[in-house]
């Protein structure tokens, strides 16, 4: 075989033993494993937040009522080729309580890499020793909580005051949140059950799950499903990428580029607008209410399980598809493409118009 020009087989040959290494190295990892399981505890002395730091590892932490200071059990674990480099990763490991202004902090500690070792195959087999810590930590049920993650999931239950959540890789559970929520994942779904205060969550990639909260919720997601019922306030939702289902809220905004939306029982009025999707509202308001709803490229269909109290004035407009209207309406012109009327007294105002798609708008008891 004729060799590149500028290349030997001496060069060759240590090209394909410094392969051979590396492909060992690749084959070896991770085959040892060694944890190591320890406690700390802390009086809190008049801190008002507990704030939990962990890049790698997992979070749990749970509100206890009456509970004056904190346990953290934590697990190390080191995991790689080496039994040597298993043993100085873990002893490197540990987790770091302390007192910062009004804030009692626990974050987890993990070893760096020495400044010397910065050679290619040192760096190779340094990437093939993982190291993480699993924490599970025990607060006082009143004090406001912030959990910051880097790679891994977060629980977080029984908190009665503020709750703040973010990580960069990883799923996130909140429950029996008493205070304000807000949540912030890069990659990771996020679930959210029972919460008095309101919620603020956002996902850049992944579901949005959110049962039972009491107040105004926001929602943001850039490429997900969002689900949410019984909820006790009004909604702003925001999807990029996925289907959104809602059941049980107040007044509703929405703002979508890709995906079907579906909102029943809506207690107050609608702003909705999609580029590509369709959009399904089943309304029950208990007053007068607005409805806004418009689609570039999908069908709309509105729905009213009970009168809409005083009425309303009606605009559907569609460029390429059909109107269906079920209502004791007054019409005031009418097309195939185009209708304008009055129901009742016409104190509220539904607009609907899509570029693409029909329009269907039905009325209680039809």
């Amino acid at each position: 075989m004729r060799m590149m020009k500028g290349t030997t087989w001496r060069g060759a040959a240590r090209a394909a033993v410094f392969a051979a290494a590396i492909a060992a190295v690749a084959a070896g990892a991770r085959a040892d494993e060694r944890s190591e399981t320890l406690e700390k505890r802390a009086a809190l002395d008049g801190a008002k937040r507990v704030v939990v730091k962990n890049a790698r590892g997992d979070v749990f932490v749970e509100g206890e009522a009456g509970r004056d200071g904190i346990l953290c059990e934590y697990v190390k674990t080191a995991k790689g080729r080496k039994r040597d480099e298993i043993e100085r990763s873990l002893a490197a490991m540990d987790v770091d309580v302390k007192r910062i202004g009004d804030a009692l902090e626990i974050t987890a500690v993990y070893p760096k890499r020495a400044d010397g070792d910065r050679g290619l195959l040192s760096l190779i087999m340094q990437r093939y020793t993982s190291v993480s810590i699993d924490m599970r930590i025990r607060v006082p049920a009143e004090a406001a909580l912030a959990v910051s993650g880097g790679s891994g999931d977060v629980d977080v239950a029984g908190i009665a005051a503020a709750v703040e959540i973010s990580a960069s890789s990883g799923d996130i559970s909140a429950r029996r949140i008493g205070g304000p929520l807000e949540i912030q994942v890069s990659s990771g779904d996020i679930e959210v059950e029972d919460s008095a205060g309101p919620a603020e969550l956002s996902a850049a990639s992944g579901d949005i799950d959110v049962r039972r909260v009491a107040k105004r919720v926001a929602l943001q997601s850039a490429s997900g499903e969002i689900v949410a019922s019984d909820l006790g306030g009004d909604l702003l939702v925001s999807s990029a990428s996925g289907d959104v289902e809602i059941s049980g809220s107040g007044s509703i905004e929405f703002r979508g580029t890709s995906g079907n939306a579906v909102f029943t029982g809506v207690r107050g009025g609608v702003a909705a607008s999609t580029a590509s999707g369709d959009l399904e509202i089943v309304a029950a308001p208990a007053g007068a209410a607005n409805f806004d709803l418009a689609s570039s490229s999908g069908g709309i269909v509105l729905s009213f399980e009970r009168e809409l109290p005083g009425g309303f004035a009606l605009k559907a407009q569609t460029t390429t598809g059909e109107i269906a209207v079920s209502l004791p309406i007054k019409l005031h012109k009418v097309s195939r493409r185009y209708l304008a009327g009055v129901v009742g007294e016409g104190r509220s105002l539904v607009a609907v118009e899509t570029s693409s798609g029909s329009i269907t708008i039905t009325g209680a008891g039809k």
